[in-house]
């Protein structure tokens, strides 16, 4: 009898065994960000200063992307989750600046109020197939100013499938826009 079936099972009980301890540890702590700090790629919990607010950053078990869960404090109120965040940043007490991926999320650059629940998108994606019906942009948030009108700072690429990502990200791909969406252009060399 083959060894191979054995060892599969072995490992995927030993999988599920971290998996059961990960989810059984006490959560981290939350952390304070300042207004306009970038946070990519980390998960956590951030709150912004002074706010009512906390953003949520998970890995998803199956594809390894980033959720983000926006959560009114101290009333619970979930404001529904974003699949493949590739960037978040506070930008006031109310306001969160995100940036999707088209991977696993419906790609943009987007701002969603702690107030309201509502959601903006400023920056839509431009290239549609369909492999990738609600967009192939690919986005990922590089800085923002507060300073008026305020200036969000991205990386974006129109078609995710033919980037280079040992390139990327590069200032070849530096995009800026205005929070309100106006004025998108390329950030000049």
């Amino acid at each position: 009898m083959s060894q191979r079936p054995l060892v599969r099972l072995q490992v995927c009980l030993m999988l599920v065994l971290l998996a059961l301890r990960a989810a059984s540890a006490d959560p981290p702590a939350a952390k304070i960000v300042p207004f306009g700090q970038v946070i990519d790629e980390v998960p956590g919990t951030f709150l912004q200063q002074g706010g009512r607010c906390q953003a949520n950053l998970e890995v998803a078990e199956l594809g390894g992307y980033l959720i983000l869960d926006i959560m009114r404090i101290p009333k619970g109120r979930h404001i529904e989750p974003v699949e493949d965040v590739s960037g978040i940043a506070w930008a006031s007490k109310d306001m969160l600046i995100h940036t999707v991926s088209p991977i696993y999320g419906k790609p943009g650059l987007f701002t969603r109020s702690c107030s309201t629940g509502q959601t903006r998108r400023i920056v839509a994606p431009k290239t549609v197939s369909k492999a990738y019906p609600d967009g192939a942009d690919y986005f990922r948030l590089h800085s923002v100013s507060l300073k008026a009108p305020g200036k969000i700072r991205f990386y974006y690429a129109p078609a995710v499938d033919k980037v280079d990502f040992r390139h990327f990200p590069s200032d070849d791909f530096l995009f800026e826009v205005n929070f309100d969406g106006s004025e998108f252009r390329k950030v000049p060399k």
